[in-house]
């Protein structure tokens, strides 16, 4: 276990595979108050939250100095950036079962456009980070995750169907890659260790 302070979230836990190096979770310690007597203390358990759920205790922000019409691409890579201050979550897969037309080939993330106003109410006070995240990706009818090294967008039923391919992007520089082939196994595996 490694941890270090995060900018907004408090502390940040980091769980790396001694042999390979790898993130295994990344998240942040939850606040709470003990009341037990430390010395006669066999154990303690400590609470924490992945980067997703943290995001409930960020507001967003405007991305440039006013808002403006953003991808939801850009949105979506800037609030995860927001979750992750250390940079230990770079990588973005967004699961290709959405398409402006048939025979599109980009993804939608990048082809979709919002006004950044939109996440703000009439006493212009802001959405949270998460509230936003959850409302894009709900618009898509799909899901956001957080497994290992990366943030997955997908959708389980074409999973179920065999529907693999996802387009990979960089969270920090907005860059993506053409479309690849993700397996199954691999979209799936979360599932067996979120009840770690």
């Amino acid at each position: 276990v490694y941890k270090r302070q995060g900018e907004n979230q408090g502390v940040e836990v980091v769980l790396k595979n001694r042999e390979t190096n790898t993130l295994e979770w990344f998240g942040f310690v939850t606040p709470n108050m003990y009341s037990s007597d430390y010395i006669s203390l066999d154990t303690l358990d400590i609470e924490a939250i992945d980067s997703i759920a943290c995001l409930d205790n960020i507001k967003y922000s405007y991305m440039g100095e006013k808002a403006d019409f953003r991808s939801f691409s850009e949105i979506i890579c800037n609030v995860l950036a927001k979750a992750d201050p250390q940079k230990c979550v770079q990588k973005l897969y967004v699961q290709n079962c959405n398409k402006l037309t048939s025979s599109a080939t980009a993804c939608i993330l990048k082809s979709l456009y919002i006004h950044e106003r939109n996440f703000f109410d009439e006493m212009n006070e802001p959405m949270t980070c998460k509230d936003v995240l959850t409302s894009l990706v709900e618009y898509l009818g799909m899901t956001l995750i957080q497994w290992k090294d990366a943030y997955y967008i997908i959708d389980y039923e074409y999973i179920d169907n065999g529907y693999t391919d996802c387009t990979l992007f960089n969270i920090r520089n907005l860059t993506s890659s053409n479309t690849i082939s993700v397996s199954y196994t691999h979209l799936r595996a979360h599932e067996t260790c979120a009840d770690l």
